[in-house]
C-alpha cells in the first residue's frame, strides 16, 4: 500500500522517482511490518488477531528471516540514493523505534495515555513521511503552502486508517496492557473524529484540486468519505465484536484496508484506458 500511494505522489506532481527509492519503501514497509510480528511483539496480540498470531508463532522464523532480509537490502539501496533521503530514513526509524516502545514497553499511567493517543498519531506521521517525502526528495519540490496541504491530507487518510484498526483492537489491548486510543473515547467521541477528518480532508483536497493540482487526487477521498459516512452505521448496528471476532478478524484487513486501495486500483483503471 506504501509502495502504491508513493507511486501516486509521483505521478501527481510529474515526477520520475527512481527504482531504487520505491525499492526501499517497499523493503522498509516490509521489514516494519514483520518487526511487529516478531514473537516477543506479536504474542501480545493473541486477543486481536489470533489467526495471525498462532501463523507467526508456529512459523517463528518467518519474521526474523523477512526483517532480515529486507534490512539488508536496504542497507545496500541507502548507498544509491541522495543524502536527503539517508536523513529521512533515520527519522522514519525514529519514529518507528517510538511506536514499538509506546506500545510494548510498561509505561506510567501519563505515559500510558500519551502512547495511546500518539500511536495511530506516530504511523500516520511514518506512513506520510514515506509516501510524500520520500518521493519529494528526488526533485526539486519546493514545501510550499499546497504541498504541505497534500502532505496533512496523507496523514488524515491514514490516520483515519489506523483509528479503524485500533477500534478493533481496544479489547485485546485492554487485557493484554497495551495503550489504545479507543480506550479513552467511545464510538460517539470516534464517529465525531472521523466526520471531522473527513470534512477537514474535503476542504483540503477541493483547495488542492481549484489550484490545478493533478485532479486524480479527488479519488483519494473517497476511502476517508466511506470510513466517516458508510461504515460506521454499519460497524455500529451489525458487528459486535465479542460475539463476532472471526467476522471482525477478517472485516478489517478486506474491508477497511480494502477502502484504502480503492484510489490505487480506480487510478490503475484511468490509466489502463487511456
Amino acid at each position: 500500500m506504501a509502495l502504491g500511494y508513493s507511486y501516486l505522489t509521483g505521478l501527481y506532481y510529474g515526477l520520475n522517482n527512481s527504482q531504487h527509492l520505491f525499492i526501499l519503501i517497499f523493503f522498509s514497509t516490509t521489514a516494519a511490518y514483520n518487526a511487529d510480528r516478531l514473537p516477543y511483539f506479536i504474542q501480545k496480540d493473541i486477543q486481536n488477531a489470533r489467526y495471525r498470531v498462532k501463523f507467526h508463532l508456529t512459523h517463528h522464523w518467518l519474521a526474523p528471516l523477512m526483517v532480515s532480509m529486507s534490512l539488508i537490502v536496504n542497507l545496500y539501496i541507502l548507498g544509491n540514493v541522495s543524502i536527503k533521503i539517508k536523513i529521512f530514513y533515520i527519522i522514519t526509524i525514529f519514529f518507528t523505534a517510538l511506536y514499538f516502545y509506546g506500545v510494548n514497553m510498561n509505561l506510567s499511567t501519563f505515559k500510558y495515555r500519551l502512547a495511546a493517543i500518539l500511536k495511530p498519531v506516530i504511523v500516520s506521521i511514518v506512513w506520510s513521511l514515506v509516501t510524500v517525502i520520500y518521493p519529494f526528495l528526488e526533485e526539486p519540490v519546493d514545501f510550499n503552502k499546497d504541498n504541505i496541504m497534500f502532505f496533512i491530507h496523507r496523514f488524515l487518510l491514514f490516520f483515519s486508517n489506523c483509528l479503524w484498526f485500533d477500534y478493533r483492537d481496544k479489547e485485546g489491548d485492554l487485557i493484554s496492557k497495551k495503550p489504545n486510543i479507543h480506550q479513552y473515547i467511545n464510538i460517539k467521541s470516534f464517529s465525531l473524529l472521523l466526520l471531522a477528518i473527513c470534512f477537514i480532508d474535503l476542504f483540503i483536497i477541493n483547495s488542492l484540486y481549484h489550484k490545478h493540482f493533478n485532479k486524480m487526487i479527488t479519488h483519494e477521498f473517497i476511502p476517508v468519505f466511506i470510513y466517516a459516512g458508510i461504515i460506521i452505521p454499519f460497524l455500529k448496528h451489525k458487528i459486535t465484536l465479542k460475539k463476532e471476532k472471526n467476522l471482525s478478524e477478517m472485516f478489517y484487513p478486506m474491508i477497511i484496508d480494502g477502502v484504502l486501495a480503492l484510489p490505487l486500483f480506480i487510478i490503475w483503471l484511468i490509466i489502463i484506458n487511456h
